[in-house]
């Protein structure tokens, strides 16, 4: 609880930060609604993590420029969690779908990052009972193998 104490805090005192452009505030607002989130999400707080989640998404699309495919995929990873832990499998699977999508686009199947994206799909659709397709993506080549 204090970490979200602690962001909170930091979001609060962002808001009247003259240092740095409104451009600079809101990204940084972004990473910590996220932050915020997925500690919301962690202690089971799910109404409030959604809230966050839904804020941040808000923003970044207000941004014009979502920015960092890094960024943005471990956002998706973070939002797929939050489903995942609630239940939702569809919405779960759609943002480990994105996430895996902007990691595989800029960085190749082979890339560590990558592969986690798709153990969490492959995982997310074991959980929701659809053992095909969880096959096909726990099943696929990792990086930390020989081919």
């Amino acid at each position: 609880m204090n970490g979200i104490k602690e962001l909170e805090r930091q979001l609060d005192a962002l808001i009247g930060d003259e240092s740095c452009s409104q451009e600079e505030r809101t990204k940084r607002a972004v990473r910590l609604y996220y932050r915020l989130g997925k500690l919301y999400s962690i202690c089971d707080k799910f109404v409030k993590a959604q809230e966050c989640f839904d804020t941040a998404r808000t923003m970044q699309r207000e941004m014009a420029e979502i920015g960092n495919f890094r960024e943005e995929a471990e956002n998706f990873q973070d939002l797929g969690y939050f489903y995942r832990k609630v239940g939702d499998y569809s919405r779960a699977l759609f943002c480990y779908r994105q996430a895996m999508e902007l990691l595989e686009k800029n960085l190749g199947l082979h890339d560590l990052l990558t592969e986690r994206a798709c153990y969490l799909l492959g995982l997310t659709y074991l959980e929701d009972e659809q053992d095909g397709e969880a096959l096909y993506y726990l099943q696929r080549p990792c990086p930390l193998t020989p081919e």
